[in-house]
């Protein structure tokens, strides 16, 4: 059938779904983001592009995990880390304890979802089903 076309196909030209990472205008508008450092402002958009929908607060950040996506320093990383907490675009919902447990974040314009697997520190349990939303606009 050479003229077949999808109809997702000839309504959007697009073959391809994938998936795609919403950033707020609010996120980026805010002067907490405009403030970020750029290694910052990447680690942020690596973190959130593995929201899913269903997994905030199971994000994960660290160095094994973003060695493979070009970061080669494990002190960058924290520093750009603790710039995303203290503008308030992460939080920590778990702290990591080598060599088995990861630390894990989610990001405040979404809501916290639910901890199935008993995860999150307990003052965060506390926030499931709530927006973060506390970065600094």
């Amino acid at each position: 059938m050479a003229g077949y076309r999808s109809k997702r196909e000839k309504l959007t030209g697009r073959k391809e779904t994938g998936r795609f990472l919403a950033l707020p205008h609010a996120v980026i508008q805010s002067e907490a983001f405009e403030s970020l450092s750029g290694n910052s402002i990447k680690l942020l958009v690596q973190i959130a592009s593995q929201y899913k929908g269903r997994n905030n607060g199971q994000l994960t950040a660290s160095f094994g995990v973003f060695k493979e996506k070009g970061w080669k320093s494990k002190t960058t990383l924290a520093r750009c880390i603790q710039e995303l907490i203290d503008a308030g675009f992460i939080v920590k919902t778990r702290q990591g304890s080598y060599p088995k447990t990861l630390s894990l974040y989610a990001i405040t314009w979404q809501v916290l979802d639910d901890d199935l697997n008993g995860v999150y520190d307990g003052e965060i349990s506390a926030l499931v089903g709530r927006h973060l939303s506390v970065f600094k606009k």
